[in-house]
């Protein structure tokens, strides 16, 4: 893949590429994106509770902490993909640790399992050594990907499939 290729983590800072990013990814397939279609009011609002619960702060109750981080090619934001901390009962069945989405415009361009690769090795390097994936039974592309970045299937429910794959932690560099 030509070009400069690097997943960076949300900021409140972030302003219109990331704001017309998040427009153009709907929610489908299970992905989420309560961004989709709301305004520039809304979308610093969002980036403010969103950095806050990548601390910990501000997790709504059912919710947990998690990091929504861009994949940018090219200095142009092509995905969206959210990380969580850790698991609770409703994100074992359905949303797991890891969901990533790409940009209508640039599917089908190999940028997903590019995508899914960083946020493996951000979960990594947070300490989570098995990250659950989950999607529905008919997203062939996110299937595909899935196994293609080393998910085993584990079992299909109520339409969801759950995949896990081995993220053991990367070791810190020594000086």
């Amino acid at each position: 893949m030509a070009g400069g290729v690097f997943l960076r983590e949300l900021s409140v800072e972030d302003g219109e590429e990331i704001f017309e990013l998040l427009q153009d990814i709907p929610p489908e397939f299970g992905f989420m994106n309560g961004m989709h279609g709301k305004d520039r009011e809304a979308f610093q609002h969002w980036l403010v509770k969103h950095a806050a619960m990548a601390r910990g702060e501000q997790v709504d109750p059912g919710f947990v902490p998690s990091t929504d981080f861009w994949l940018f090619v090219d200095g142009r934001p092509v995905g969206y993909g959210k990380m969580r901390h850790f698991l609770n009962e409703k994100l074992l069945e359905h949303g797991g640790h890891i969901g990533f989405a790409v940009r209508r415009a640039e599917r089908g361009k190999g940028y997903a399992p590019v995508l899914l690769r960083e946020l493996l090795a951000a979960a990594s390097h947070r300490g989570i050594e098995r990250t659950l994936l989950t999607c529905d039974d008919g997203n062939v592309r996110s299937i595909r990907t899935i196994e293609r970045c080393g998910g085993i299937l584990e079992d299909v429910r109520n339409g969801r499939r759950r995949y896990w794959i081995d993220t053991a932690p990367i070791p810190e560099e020594t000086p």
